[in-house]
């Protein structure tokens, strides 16, 4: 397992490379972002959190994590896989009953023969289910949270992984496909991965990453909005539709990766960067006729069974980046800086402790060609989207004080003007400081065009109002619910 740990970090992709950055200055000035929202009382606010992974319920990094978050404060519930379930991306097992476990728990909190969805037995609130890590996450949003709180929870945190999930990983990361489920019914969501410390300090560096998602949902909390409610007015909080967090459209998360640090560092010593997902990373994917051909394989299982058996056999393997096997397997290059894996990379070599924060939809929406005017070859005749379309409820200022602003639609100053007549008429007076930007040192990615910034359009919860999308007009099909 420790090898496993090693070779994968919990996520596909996530092994804990041995490169160790000094402890660095503390970086960045203080960024703030004042906007006008209506009717928005910002504080620190206690908010209620589902925490889930896809490394096992057992781990030491998400058992600190929600350990942490309970004395800041938080309402947490914990409901994570049974076992280790890396690499599974979203998948779920449809209609199949969840039977008994068929053996014990990896560290040994449930017997074998136990339900297959229970109380761990290691903290209140706190669950499991032997499924995938997306099922465990519909488990703690569709049942725990009703049961619970009486409505969804404002916030889903994924992690912290074992392993960094950066750029292409993202796409078949058990860590993200978790988040990106919850992101699906309009429930804020992060994917929360802290590159790999194994060893002594191991339990340390669980202490030191659950500090720094500590500072960062506060931050984000400082910056939480009240949701229309589905019959048109406000939702008073103790409704089913959770908040806006951090002032994210619907649908829209956030990508968060740690990177490794010393011995000696702290919550305080690190900075934040709003990075892109991008395409750079530091491992792909290969299929290989005969996995003794791969190094990573036969690295994999040199800890362990022998590594003879793996000849002759074919299987899909790691690939890292910068060796002859990452580019014979068709992978490309991408030199943006602001590409998560890029930035982490360049801030470490500079001895820097940055977090790299990367905005992410919860569906393959590619709005960049989109935006740009693409549409299929004119001997189709298909109907295409125009270019640069602004749909009902978007939302187009810049989040990072960028000084390249729009001026703000008649929709969102009479809606404004509205908040605050209606602030008045009841006596009500409203300090709106909704800050954009992360109350933390942060540095953020400058605009360089529409087709960079967040989907310019706010899901609202249960439906979405595009017409450019596949349904029609309608934001899904059939939903999924354990």
């Amino acid at each position: 397992r420790g090898n496993k740990r090693r070779m994968h970090g919990g996520g596909l992709y996530g092994r804990g490379r041995r490169r160790r950055a000094e402890r660095p200055a503390r970086g960045g000035l203080l960024t703030r972002v004042v906007l006008l929202a209506p009717l928005v009382v910002v504080c620190t606010r206690a908010l209620r959190i589902v925490v889930t992974n896809d490394d096992g319920f057992e781990t030491t990094n998400i058992q600190r994590l929600a350990s942490s978050l309970i004395r800041a404060g938080h309402d947490v519930i914990l409901s994570a896989p049974y076992a280790q379930q890396s690499g599974r991306s979203g998948s779920v097992k449809f209609l199949e009953p969840i039977a008994p476990t068929a053996a014990p728990s990896p560290g040994g909190a449930v017997a074998a023969g136990s339900p297959g969805v229970g109380p761990t037995g290691l903290q209140a609130q706190q669950f499991y289910v032997d499924g995938t890590p997306a099922m465990a996450c519909l488990y703690g949003v569709d049942v725990l949270a009703p049961a619970t709180w009486g409505a969804f929870p404002d916030l889903v945190i994924s992690g912290p992984n074992e392993g960094d999930n950066m750029g292409l990983a993202t796409a078949h990361s058990g860590t993200v496909g978790a988040a990106v489920t919850a992101l699906g019914k309009g429930i804020p969501a992060i994917a929360l991965s802290a590159e790999d410390q194994n060893g002594p300090k191991s339990d340390i560096a669980a202490g030191v990453v659950a500090a720094i998602t500590v500072k960062l949902v506060a931050a984000l909390a400082e910056t939480t909005t009240t949701p229309p409610s589905s019959d048109g007015g406000d939702d008073d909080g103790g409704g089913t539709a959770p908040a806006l967090l951090g002032g994210l459209p619907r649908g829209v998360g956030l990508n968060v990766n740690i990177p490794a640090f010393d011995a000696n560092a702290t919550a305080d010593d690190v900075s934040f960067r709003v990075t892109d997902v991008g395409a750079a990373s530091n491992f792909g994917l290969r299929f290989y006729e005969n996995l003794a051909d791969s190094p990573e394989a036969v690295a994999y299982y040199a800890g362990g069974d022998d590594p003879g058996a793996l000849d002759g056999f074919p299987g899909v393997s790691i690939v890292s980046a910068g060796t002859p096997d990452f580019v014979a397997a068709g992978y490309v290059a991408d030199a943006s800086p602001w590409a998560e894996t890029n930035a982490i990379a360049t801030a470490t070599a500079a001895g820097a402790l940055e977090v790299a924060v990367s905005p992410m939809r919860s569906t393959f929406d590619a709005t960049a060609a989109l935006d740009a005017g693409w549409c299929l070859p004119g001997s189709l005749a298909a109907v295409c989207r125009p270019p640069t379309t602004s749909f009902p409820g978007s939302s187009s200022s810049s989040s990072c004080g960028n000084t390249n602003k729009r001026a703000p639609s008649s929709a969102s100053v009479g809606t404004l003007a509205a908040a605050v007549a209606v602030g008045f008429a009841v006596g009500v007076a409203v300090a709106v400081v909704a800050g954009r930007a992360l109350l933390v040192a942060s540095n953020c990615r400058p605009e360089h065009g529409d087709h960079h910034k967040l989907p310019p359009r706010v899901m609202l919860w249960g439906a979405d109002d595009d017409p450019d999308d596949d349904y029609d007009g309608v934001g899904g099909g059939d939903g999924i619910i354990l």
